[in-house]
This record gives structure tokens, sequence and C-alpha cells, in this order.
């Protein structure tokens, strides 16, 4: 891969339901999409979209919800704490800024040459960026969150 090359991954957001209201559920992670009101700070599910949401409108105020069971020691003392309530809690979002700030990942093929006489690694560092688009012909799902990976770095290491 060369710089500026990238590569787009796509979830499906599915309309759901969470306690009798709608939601949209992010592909199969079981995770439902989230936004913080910015007044009460508090976090909502995301019952609708009207448009598509930008990478920095992402960052900002959206995450992804999955409702978790708080529970304490192991096997037969295992206490529950909190159970499951279909209430979104703050310890349950995976806010888009923290997923996305300073991420990036490694990538990278080497080949060999016949006995000892070296090789060659491509190593590419890869930056995430992440926005929600409608599906432009009104057919369900509704609207994707795609996820590009672009290559900001590539070497060439010689063995």
């Amino acid at each position: 891969m060369n710089i500026g090359e990238s590569f787009t991954r796509s979830y499906p957001l599915i309309p759901d339901q969470v306690n009798g209201k709608k939601a949209f559920r992010v592909g199969e992670t079981g995770g439902h999409l989230a936004r913080l009101d910015m007044e009460t700070m508090e976090w909502t599910v995301v019952d609708s979209l009207d448009r598509g949401l930008s990478f920095n409108e992402l960052k900002d105020s959206y995450g992804i919800w999955k409702d978790l069971e708080v529970t304490s020691g192991k096997i037969w003392w295992k206490k529950t704490i909190r159970p499951l309530d279909g209430k979104v809690q703050n310890d349950e979002i995976a806010e888009f800024m923290k997923s996305y700030q300073g991420t990036t990942q490694q990538s990278g093929k080497c080949y060999t040459a016949p006995k000892g006489t070296g090789g060659v690694c491509y190593l590419d560092t890869l930056a995430p960026e992440a926005r929600i688009v409608l599906n432009p012909d009104g057919t369900e799902p509704a609207a994707f969150l795609q996820e590009t990976w672009k290559c900001i770095e590539h070497k060439v290491v010689c063995m």
C-alpha cells in the first residue's frame, strides 16, 4: 500500500429496539449507536438519523453503547452488582473519540529470498477515520458506519 491509499470497512446500522424505543445496532457487535447530550452530559441511544455524520461529529459526541452486567467474584462466589438493565451508563459507552484518538495500525508483508540471501519487508502505518453515511437508495439498512484506514507511512526494510 502506498502513502495516501486507503481501504474502507462498512458496518450496517440495523434498525432495532431498546426498551421498546427505536435504535440502531452497529453491525453484529450487539452495541447500539449512542449520542452525548452536551447540555445534560447524558448518553442516549440514537433513534433516528436524518443525515450522515462526519468524523469530527462522531468523535465529539457519539459512541457505541452495549448494556453490561457488573459482577464481582468468581464462579461460586460471583455476585451481581449491577444487572443488565437496558439503561445507558457511562461505563458502557465506547466513545469514538477514545477509540480513534492517537490510533494507528501497523500492517505489512515480508518476502524472503532463497537460503540466506536476504529479503524485504514492506511496513505500512495506517490511520483510521470513521463516518456515518445514509444508504442512497433508501433500502434497509438505512445507514452505515464506514471506517477508513489510510496509509500515512510506508517503509521498505531489507533483511
